[in-house]
Protein backbone atom coordinates (compact mmCIF):
# COMPACT_ATOMS: atom_id res chain seq x y z
CA UNK A 1 0.00 0.00 0.00
CA UNK A 2 2.79 2.36 1.13
CA UNK A 3 4.56 2.18 -2.53
CA UNK A 4 1.22 2.73 -4.40
CA UNK A 5 -0.06 5.54 -2.76
CA UNK A 6 3.99 7.01 -2.98
CA UNK A 7 3.93 6.11 -6.69
CA UNK A 8 0.43 7.81 -7.12
CA UNK A 9 1.53 10.96 -4.84
CA UNK A 10 4.69 10.82 -7.08
CA UNK A 11 2.78 10.89 -10.40
CA UNK A 12 0.02 13.95 -8.77
CA UNK A 13 3.30 15.75 -7.84
CA UNK A 14 4.91 15.41 -11.16
CA UNK A 15 1.69 16.44 -13.06
CA UNK A 16 1.78 13.30 -14.70
CA UNK A 17 -1.31 11.62 -13.12
CA UNK A 18 -4.45 10.84 -14.87
CA UNK A 19 -7.81 12.12 -13.18
CA UNK A 20 -9.25 9.28 -15.24
CA UNK A 21 -8.02 6.47 -13.59
CA UNK A 22 -9.53 7.59 -10.30
CA UNK A 23 -12.34 4.77 -11.13
CA UNK A 24 -13.57 1.86 -9.69
CA UNK A 25 -10.50 -0.42 -10.72
CA UNK A 26 -8.34 2.47 -9.03
CA UNK A 27 -10.45 2.24 -5.28
CA UNK A 28 -10.48 -1.58 -5.77
CA UNK A 29 -7.25 -1.73 -6.18
CA UNK A 30 -6.02 0.68 -3.23
CA UNK A 31 -9.16 -1.27 -0.92
CA UNK A 32 -7.11 -4.80 -1.74
CA UNK A 33 -3.84 -2.98 -0.73
CA UNK A 34 -5.22 -1.49 2.33
CA UNK A 35 -6.88 -5.33 3.14
CA UNK A 36 -3.28 -7.36 2.44
CA UNK A 37 -1.77 -4.61 4.56
CA UNK A 38 -4.23 -4.45 7.32
CA UNK A 39 -3.99 -8.79 7.58
CA UNK A 40 -0.26 -8.16 7.67
CA UNK A 41 -0.59 -5.73 11.38
CA UNK A 42 -3.54 -8.24 12.01
CA UNK A 43 -1.29 -11.47 12.35
CA UNK A 44 2.06 -9.27 13.85
CA UNK A 45 -0.65 -7.99 16.66
CA UNK A 46 -1.85 -11.64 16.89
CA UNK A 47 1.49 -13.17 17.30
CA UNK A 48 2.50 -11.36 20.33
CA UNK A 49 1.28 -12.63 23.75
CA UNK A 50 -0.58 -10.28 25.75
CA UNK A 51 -3.84 -10.35 27.17
CA UNK A 52 -5.35 -7.24 26.30
CA UNK A 53 -5.31 -5.81 22.55
CA UNK A 54 -3.74 -2.19 24.07
CA UNK A 55 -1.02 -4.02 25.43
CA UNK A 56 -0.20 -5.95 21.84
CA UNK A 57 -0.48 -2.98 19.33
CA UNK A 58 1.87 -0.91 22.12
CA UNK A 59 4.75 -3.78 22.09
CA UNK A 60 4.51 -3.93 18.40
CA UNK A 61 4.35 -0.21 17.93
CA UNK A 62 8.18 -0.10 19.95
CA UNK A 63 9.19 -3.15 17.80
CA UNK A 64 8.71 -1.62 14.98
CA UNK A 65 10.90 1.60 16.35
CA UNK A 66 13.28 -1.07 17.04
CA UNK A 67 13.05 -2.30 13.63
CA UNK A 68 12.84 1.31 11.97
CA UNK A 69 16.28 1.88 14.20
CA UNK A 70 17.60 -1.12 12.05
CA UNK A 71 17.03 -0.12 9.00
CA UNK A 72 18.32 3.20 9.63
CA UNK A 73 21.44 2.13 11.21
CA UNK A 74 22.38 -1.40 9.92
CA UNK A 75 25.23 -0.28 8.44
CA UNK A 76 26.92 1.00 11.71
CA UNK A 77 27.99 -1.12 14.64
CA UNK A 78 24.59 -2.03 16.63
CA UNK A 79 24.20 -3.75 19.17
CA UNK A 80 20.76 -5.30 20.85
CA UNK A 81 21.01 -2.88 23.46
CA UNK A 82 21.30 -0.43 21.33
CA UNK A 83 17.82 -1.40 19.40
CA UNK A 84 16.63 -2.68 22.55
CA UNK A 85 17.46 1.28 24.37
CA UNK A 86 15.72 3.14 20.73
CA UNK A 87 12.67 0.39 21.66
CA UNK A 88 11.98 0.87 25.02
CA UNK A 89 12.55 -1.79 25.91
CA UNK A 90 14.85 -4.24 27.68
CA UNK A 91 17.03 -6.83 25.35
CA UNK A 92 15.03 -9.70 26.34
CA UNK A 93 12.17 -8.35 25.44
CA UNK A 94 12.99 -6.69 22.62
CA UNK A 95 14.34 -9.68 21.10
CA UNK A 96 12.08 -12.27 21.90
CA UNK A 97 9.04 -9.72 20.47
CA UNK A 98 10.85 -8.48 17.40
CA UNK A 99 11.37 -12.88 16.98
CA UNK A 100 7.52 -13.50 17.97
CA UNK A 101 6.67 -10.55 15.25
CA UNK A 102 9.38 -10.54 12.07
CA UNK A 103 9.96 -14.97 12.41
CA UNK A 104 13.60 -13.88 13.40
CA UNK A 105 15.85 -13.21 15.44
CA UNK A 106 17.50 -9.61 15.28
CA UNK A 107 20.95 -10.61 14.66
CA UNK A 108 19.50 -12.52 12.06
CA UNK A 109 17.46 -9.22 10.52
CA UNK A 110 20.85 -7.17 10.54
CA UNK A 111 22.72 -10.00 8.57
CA UNK A 112 20.46 -10.28 6.45
CA UNK A 113 19.66 -6.33 5.92
CA UNK A 114 23.37 -5.60 5.46
CA UNK A 115 23.49 -8.41 2.73
CA UNK A 116 20.23 -7.56 0.90
CA UNK A 117 21.77 -3.79 0.34
CA UNK A 118 25.08 -5.19 -0.36
CA UNK A 119 23.97 -7.39 -3.20
CA UNK A 120 21.76 -4.45 -4.72
CA UNK A 121 25.09 -2.44 -4.48
CA UNK A 122 27.33 -4.83 -6.26
CA UNK A 123 24.49 -5.92 -8.50
CA UNK A 124 24.49 -1.51 -9.23
CA UNK A 125 27.87 -2.44 -10.76
CA UNK A 126 29.49 1.29 -9.70
CA UNK A 127 31.41 0.47 -6.11
CA UNK A 128 34.50 -1.98 -5.64
CA UNK A 129 33.83 -5.10 -3.38
CA UNK A 130 35.82 -3.62 -0.47
CA UNK A 131 34.08 -0.44 -0.44
CA UNK A 132 30.35 -1.71 -0.28
CA UNK A 133 31.51 -4.57 2.34
CA UNK A 134 33.14 -1.14 4.57
CA UNK A 135 29.68 0.66 3.64
CA UNK A 136 27.48 -2.23 4.47
CA UNK A 137 28.86 -2.66 8.09
CA UNK A 138 30.71 -5.62 7.57
CA UNK A 139 34.30 -4.92 9.97
CA UNK A 140 36.84 -6.29 7.06
CA UNK A 141 36.31 -8.05 3.00
CA UNK A 142 36.94 -11.80 4.66
CA UNK A 143 33.96 -11.74 6.47
CA UNK A 144 31.75 -10.01 3.94
CA UNK A 145 32.87 -12.58 1.40
CA UNK A 146 32.56 -15.13 3.53
CA UNK A 147 28.83 -14.03 4.82
CA UNK A 148 28.01 -12.99 1.34
CA UNK A 149 29.01 -16.67 -0.16
CA UNK A 150 26.79 -18.50 2.31
CA UNK A 151 24.05 -16.31 1.57
CA UNK A 152 24.07 -16.18 -2.32
CA UNK A 153 26.28 -18.98 -2.20
CA UNK A 154 28.75 -16.96 -4.95
CA UNK A 155 31.46 -14.81 -4.26
CA UNK A 156 30.59 -11.35 -4.34
CA UNK A 157 32.24 -10.80 -7.52
CA UNK A 158 30.18 -12.55 -9.29
CA UNK A 159 27.46 -9.87 -8.23
CA UNK A 160 29.35 -7.02 -9.74
CA UNK A 161 27.38 -5.63 -12.74
CA UNK A 162 29.15 -5.83 -15.74
CA UNK A 163 29.56 -3.33 -18.26
CA UNK A 164 29.62 -2.97 -21.85
CA UNK A 165 31.76 -1.00 -24.13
Amino acid sequence: LGCFMAETGRHIRQQAFDFSQLNEAFFYRLAELYIGDYEQVVKKIRSIQASKLYTRKNMLRLVSQGKAYMDDCFANQVYVNDIARASHLSKYHFSRLFQAVYGVSPHRYLWEKRLQVANEMLHAGNRPVHDVAIRCGFADLASFSKAYKKRFGAAPSTALKISTF
